[in-house]
């Protein structure tokens, strides 16, 4: 009994004190389990700085991945307005460039400054006035309030006279001209940018849908952009070429 434990102790002695005798017996492939223990401390530090590369390899990438994403997805939520015809336009686009076009208008008769005033696309008879420098004393102000419409929009080549108090006016002669009143309407041209539906519809060839269509597809620079539009074909525009204008 004695002696098994003296080899015992001897065989375990001998593992603790030589760990590398199994690389000297020519067996590199057979690792005792006591061996992998005593080298597992110096292996941890190497696998903890791998695993650190790794996370900072991942968050490189992520903010690469972030900074470089596609440009156009993050125009996705620009709203955008889709024709009858499938011509897509954008609202902003539209608005600021119906926004920045200015209108010239003829003003004479009893105002502070007789001339040409340049106003806003979508100025009124009374903006017009206030740029003209307002009423002289002498303007005839019950004929004005009677028979000129202040809040009605003025157009692009429009005159308007205001008479003086004891001048003697024409009922028939309209002191708003180049505008009746219809918003759409300049002497016998239909404008495509502002007529109303019916005024449209008014026009040979054209019915509601096509009217619908015509106030989509606005803004107009000319009229021929009707038929590049596919608003309406070329027969259709023949008939209409010569009564309306885009303005």
């Amino acid at each position: 009994m004695r002696g098994l434990i003296f080899l015992h102790r001897g065989v375990t002695s001998n593992l603790v004190t030589n760990p590398q005798d199994v690389h000297k017996s020519g067996d590199a492939g057979n690792v005792s389990p006591l061996q992998f223990t005593t080298q597992l401390p110096r292996l941890m530090p190497l696998g903890v700085a791998a695993l650190g590369i790794l996370l900072i390899g991942v968050g490189i990438f992520w903010e690469y991945f972030k900074t470089h994403q596609n440009p156009s997805s993050k125009n996705s939520s620009q709203k955008l307005v889709v024709g009858e015809e499938g011509m897509v336009a954008s609202v902003a686009g539209v608005k600021n460039q119906v926004k920045g076009r200015t209108i010239f208008v003829d003003v004479s008769g009893a105002v502070e400054k007789p001339q040409v005033v340049e106003v806003p696309y979508d100025s009124r008879v009374k903006d017009v006035l206030i740029a003209a420098g307002g009423l002289t004393p002498k303007a005839d102000r019950n004929y004005v309030s009677k028979s000129i419409n202040l809040a009605q929009k003025v157009q692009d080549g429009t005159k308007i006279y205001v008479p003086a108090q004891g001048e003697m006016v024409s009922v028939s002669a309209p002191q708003v001209s180049g505008n009746s009143g219809q918003l759409g309407i300049q002497g016998n041209l239909i404008n495509i940018n502002e007529a109303s539906e019916s005024e449209l519809d008014s026009l040979p060839g054209v019915g509601p849908v096509t009217a619908q269509k015509i106030i989509s597809g606005r803004p107009y620079q000319e009229v021929s952009e009707l038929v590049s539009k596919k608003i309406v074909n070329q027969s259709v525009f023949d008939k209409i070429r010569d009564k309306v204008a885009a303005y």
